[in-house]
């Protein structure tokens, strides 16, 4: 099982039950390993570690910003393009399967 391109366009929670879904199914999907993370309630029962960190001020990149002017670094931001040329990648590289 690979993960599916057309769950980058639904809604998190509806991308998180079709993901714990597949991973029930099959181990294959890449993402698999991260299950836990989205789907196990760690804290009081109720939050998820996503949850629990999803609005920490503090889980941001803010210091390695701070630290790249004067590095030919650049940090692209995260659009439609950006994320298809991971995905062409990655499939090119093996990594993933080609959607059916």
């Amino acid at each position: 099982m690979v993960l599916k391109l057309t769950l980058l366009n639904l809604p998190y929670t509806q991308w998180k039950n079709e993901l714990i879904e597949q991973t029930q199914k099959s181990q294959e999907n890449p993402l698999y390993p991260l299950v836990p993370m989205i789907a196990e309630r760690v804290y009081q029962d109720s939050l998820t570690i996503v949850q629990l960190y999803q609005n920490t001020p503090e889980f941001d990149c803010k210091n390695t910003l701070d630290g790249l002017p004067g590095t030919s670094i650049v940090c692209p931001q995260i659009d439609d393009k950006l994320l298809k040329t991971y995905f062409s990648y990655s499939i090119s590289s093996g990594f993933l399967e080609p959607p059916k």
